[in-house]
């Protein structure tokens, strides 16, 4: 199987359930002039939309690649406004299918269903959040602050500590989740550049359409690997953890960040911490990181955040002036620094009463999240309207915050990726147990409950089709597959069940449970949507997927264009499930071109080629940016799961494949 959890481990501290044109048209510009291999993007073929950025449609770049290195180890920033980089020198859910290349993460599942991947190690869990002041890295790093402050100002002071050079943390490999806890190998983005990855991280629009994509991305990103030699290894790390922040994965961002000593930090490192700590509600996390940003920081924040950390300590008088004096700076608004004297009326001897307006509020930041959030301050529903669906997976991660808060946001968390089906279901259950349930909430554990134990299978069925039509009236269809894919699994395999079968088994395959779901194949009809789902889904090949075959399936298909079999013949070609002959058929009857070739293919082909499995994993997200299935390329699913397979992500691929086909129509 495969897993769509998080893959932190205890000895990390996690349990957590925790434009693309100018992005390769910059990273290509960069790797012309490094003389690198040229890159990226494809436009739209049979009049799809395309969902790549503008200027990475074009013809692809002939130029010379350059020479692999070996031994070069293999940095973003946001799409907030970012400082420029340091020029310091660099020293440097869900059980995944069956795959030796899939690492499994944290949950077991219920006992009736079998098999759970042998790597998920932690159990499953409600996601836990930071905790207040928890964010000080061990080995704290030693400060030369001189910012001008008055003379009593503890975070001015030249402080240094005694710390043993083997303590100290190296830039040269980062990352939590080495290979034998699941992660990619080492030398994951081997050869490549690391500015050209740097921007293509910070470039990459997320969360992305696909909750597989996004899966396997975070894996990669929180991978321990070498640090490219073209780049200092705190930016490297900055990139990786500000692309994981856009994805909504708060904690995993925090997690990967705290692996830099606070006194290596570079100017875009410190920008993407105030977002990172601010995502996790945590504020105290940035106390270890003050005197460094204040010292070459240009963000006016860390101003209040040395009074937040000044107060925290204990000092609320100093606290209060600092907080004061700063929210005159420019940069910041008076409901920034009212949500920073909030944060010091609630620590020791604050005895401020801070009340907190949100009228005039016209956007929310993470600034405004984190400490609202911090503070148990209600952020209005108006304001989660400007921003995307990763403030929403933060919410959900966010323990401070109240249980029916927290389910009311998971199915955004679930869709995108953030939350596995065991933290969902956990989730929901820990809700239903709390004495301050909702009648939503309680409504929606019941249904759970009975679709797990239902007495009968038409029970079952009924709770299982309750809860997608709940999921379908709140826009977030895909979450109420997530939410159910265990107890689909835990019904028998039998044609009963009807035309549900294609969901049931798309539910199952939204959390990795494969094997489950190929239990299914001698019921599934030919030309179905179950037996395209398991066609490209299971662990091993249908047999007769011909030219006949998907041209059945094509005569069922109501999408536009037949774009969802476009999808479902380029994933079978991807994945080397289909003969070349009876693919030339097919594609021929169904008008599709996936010869194509641009930049975007050739990068990720020349990455598969020279086996960087980062590298095409992060390529792959970029193919996969977008927030609507409908939009989608066949031509990007051909290379995404083509490229996948040949570094030997086969069952990442397959997922991704699975979905693609499940969404699209």
């Amino acid at each position: 199987m495969v897993s769509d959890e998080p893959h932190m481990t205890a000895r990390h501290g996690i349990k957590t359930r925790t434009a693309f044109g100018t992005a390769f048209a910059t990273a290509s510009a960069i790797a012309l002039l490094a003389g690198t291999a040229s890159l990226i993007f494809a436009p739209a073929v049979d009049g799809q939309e395309s969902i790549l950025p503008p200027g990475f449609g074009g013809p692809e770049p002939k130029q010379k690649a350059e020479p692999k290195q070996k031994g070069e180890p293999k940095t973003k920033g946001p799409t907030r406004a970012e400082p420029k980089k340091s020029s310091e020198p660099k020293k440097t859910d869900e059980p995944r299918p069956a795959s030796p290349s899939s690492a499994a993460g944290a949950g077991a599942a219920p006992r009736p269903v079998s098999p759970v991947s042998p790597a998920d190690p932690a159990g499953s869990s409600v996601p836990p959040g930071p905790t207040m002041g928890a964010g000080a890295v061990a080995g704290a790093s030693e400060s030369t602050a001189t910012h001008e402050a008055g003379a009593g100002d503890e975070f001015t002071r030249v402080r240094k500590y005694d710390l043993p050079s083997g303590s100290r943390r190296s830039l040269e490999r980062i990352g939590p989740l080495t290979q034998a806890e699941g992660g990619l190998p080492a030398d994951a983005f081997w050869g490549a550049g690391g500015n050209y990855l740097s921007i293509l991280m910070d470039k990459t629009n997320a969360p992305l359409v696909s909750r597989w994509g996004s899966i396997l991305l975070r894996r990669a990103m929180v991978s321990a690997v070498d640090t490219p030699t073209t780049i200092n290894g705190a930016d490297f790390v900055a990139s990786r953890a500000d692309l994981l922040l856009r994805m909504g994965e708060a904690n995993a961002a925090r997690e990967l960040l705290q692996n830099v000593d606070p006194d290596k930090a570079t100017p875009k490192l410190l920008h993407t911490a105030l977002d990172i700590y601010m995502a996790n509600a945590d504020p105290g996390g940035l106390c270890p990181l003050v005197p460094r940003g204040l010292q070459i920081g240009k963000d006016a924040r860390w101003d209040l955040a040395r009074g937040m950390c000044t107060g925290l300590s204990g000092d609320a008088s100093t606290a209060g002036v600092m907080i004061d004096r700063s929210a005159r700076k420019p940069g910041l608004e008076p409901i920034d620094a009212r949500l920073a004297e909030k944060i010091l009326g609630a620590s020791a001897n604050g005895r401020r009463s801070v009340k907190i307006e949100w009228e005039g509020v016209k956007q929310l930041t993470p600034w405004r999240f984190g400490l609202a959030t911090a503070t148990a301050v209600e952020i209005p529903d108006n304001l989660f309207k400007t921003v995307g669906s990763d403030y929403r997976a933060w919410q959900t991660l966010a323990p401070m915050t109240s249980l029916n808060a927290r389910v009311a946001s998971a199915p955004y968390a679930a869709q995108i990726g953030v939350l596995s089906n065991n933290a969902y279901v956990d989730l929901v259950s820990a809700a239903f147990a709390s004495d301050e349930r909702d009648e939503k909430t309680t409504d929606e554990a019941q249904a759970l409950r009975d679709a797990y134990v239902g007495a009968t299978l038409g029970e079952r069925m009924t709770a299982i089709r309750l809860l997608w039509a709940n999921a379908e009236k709140s826009g977030d269809p895909y979450a109420g597959q997530v939410l159910t894919a265990r107890a689909a699994a835990r019904l028998p395999v039998t044609d009963e069940v009807g035309d549900d079968m294609g969901r049931l088994i798309a539910s199952m395959l939204s959390a990795g449970l494969d094997t489950n779901a190929a239990a299914w194949a001698r019921v599934a009809e030919e030309g179905s949507d179950a037996w395209a789902l398991l066609a490209v889904g299971a662990p091993n090949p249908l047999n007769g997927v011909d030219a006949g075959a998907v041209d059945d399936f094509s005569g069922n298909d109501n999408s536009p264009n037949y774009l969802k079999s476009k999808i479902f013949l380029a994933s079978l070609a991807g994945l080397g499930r289909i003969d070349q002959k009876e693919f030339a058929s097919a594609a021929s009857d169904l008008d599709m071109n996936i010869s194509g070739k641009t930049a975007w293919a050739a990068a990720i082909g020349k990455a598969a080629n020279d086996g960087q499995q980062g590298t095409v994993a992060l390529l792959a997200a970029v193919g996969l940016q977008g927030d609507n299935w409908g939009k989608m390329n066949p031509m990007h699913l051909y290379h995404i799961t083509a490229a996948l397979r040949k570094v030997g992500l086969n069952a990442e691929a397959r997922m991704i494949a699975a979905e693609a086909v499940a969404r699209s129509g």
